[in-house]
């Protein structure tokens, strides 16, 4: 016995659609996925290149000390301005860098934390550190005091001047 073309064409129109529902779910899926990973490699580029003190990218946490009220210029959303600059000293030193110039810092501190921040409001709070013993200044490079040569017990440098 041979089929009724009406019910034959039904049949594939009903397979075609199913197949096709099918087709359209795992396409979904992957136009999903596709966007996940787009969304992966756009942070790990913005992640991979944050600018670090003499460094190829990769992260250091530095030791932060105790901050006093006068230094503490902190959002609350990041870290204030001294536990800023003790992570990209600590960072330095890690790499074996004696220490970063004011401008060094003020370009990382724009690209990783406030893009708007200002050389007036670093140098400042620099001036204070180095008075105070918290960090240690020759010619324009500031370091953390145990990265000071051998012998060296105070600032040099330390004017008002940066």
């Amino acid at each position: 016995m041979s089929k009724n073309p009406t019910t034959s064409i039904a049949e594939r129109r009903r397979f075609i659609a199913e197949r096709s529902a099918s087709i359209q779910a795992e396409l979904d899926a992957l136009t999903a996925e596709a966007a996940e990973l787009d969304i992966a490699d756009r942070v790990l580029k913005r992640f991979s290149q944050i600018p670090t003190i003499g460094g190829n990218g990769e992260s250091h946490t530095a030791r932060v000390e105790s901050i006093e009220d006068d230094e503490a210029d902190a959002d609350a959303d990041g870290p204030t301005l001294p536990q800023m600059v003790f992570t990209m000293l600590g960072e330095a030193k890690a790499r074996g860098l004696k220490g970063a110039e004011s401008a060094e810092m003020l370009k990382i501190i724009r690209a990783r934390w406030k893009p708007d921040f200002t050389a007036e409001k670093l140098r400042p709070t620099l001036w204070r550190m180095v008075q105070k013993g918290r960090l240690k200044k020759r010619g324009k490079i500031y370091r953390l005091p145990d990265s000071s040569p051998e012998g060296e017990t105070e600032a040099v440098g330390a004017s008002a001047r940066h």
